[in-house]
């Protein structure tokens, strides 16, 4: 049986409208679509960026939070995570591009294998203004590889990842870390006896 997927993507009044237009987009094009777009929308944002939301909303399976406050990306993931109506939840930023199939791949590999809770995969770094890749940001695969890392640093590429819900909120959900809530909940979810996984596939292209 395929379970459902929900794309989390947080946004807030600083994001780019251009860029959000752009990663929406290269969600709604999924070789295998998305049964929810949960857009958690961190306190107030510009007409601009209201309108694209909108669009979106009257066109796809869009859903979206909104928190009154700019609170930080941690409590809009927590929220998302919480109010999410699917168990597979796959993470996005409103700066970048997920390749067409992404979804497809990791949504397969989640339904192949019931004890993996998180799949992730590897990036390509690109230059904002001029599109051109910089760098690739390459994550071990297998999980005693990456349970390995995450002794040191993380070990997954957040914007990556598709993780099953019901195993984040086992682990406690996303924390307020600054600038480390991915990390911290790694740790938390392997320490809870998660299992992880990353494609050796580019998954998204990060600016």
């Amino acid at each position: 049986m395929c379970e459902k997927v929900t794309v989390l993507l947080p946004i807030y009044g600083g994001d780019n409208p251009e860029d959000l237009d752009e990663a929406l987009n290269s969600v709604v094009q999924q070789t295998r679509q998305p049964d929810e777009i949960l857009i958690v929308q961190d306190g107030p944002v510009p007409e601009s960026i209201a309108t694209i939301v909108e669009r979106y909303r009257r066109e796809y399976p869009v859903t979206r939070h909104v928190l009154d406050t700019n609170q930080g990306l941690p409590t809009a993931l927590r929220e998302g995570i919480r109010v999410a109506s699917n168990d597979y939840i796959a993470r996005m930023d409103s700066d970048d591009l997920s390749t067409s199939d992404r979804i497809r791949k990791q949504a397969n590999t989640l339904d192949r294998n019931p004890s993996l809770d998180v799949v992730g995969g590897q990036l390509l770094e690109v230059d904002p203004e001029t599109k051109e890749i910089q760098s690739r940001r390459e994550v071990p695969t297998d999980h005693r590889e990456i349970e390995r890392m995450a002794k040191h640093r993380s070990p997954m590429n957040h914007g990556t990842v598709m993780m099953r819900r019901d195993a984040v909120l086992a682990a406690g959900n996303y924390r307020r870390v600054r600038r480390m809530e991915d990390y911290d909940l790694w740790v938390r979810m392997i320490m809870n006896g998660s299992k992880f996984k990353n494609l050796p596939d580019v998954l998204l292209h990060a600016r």
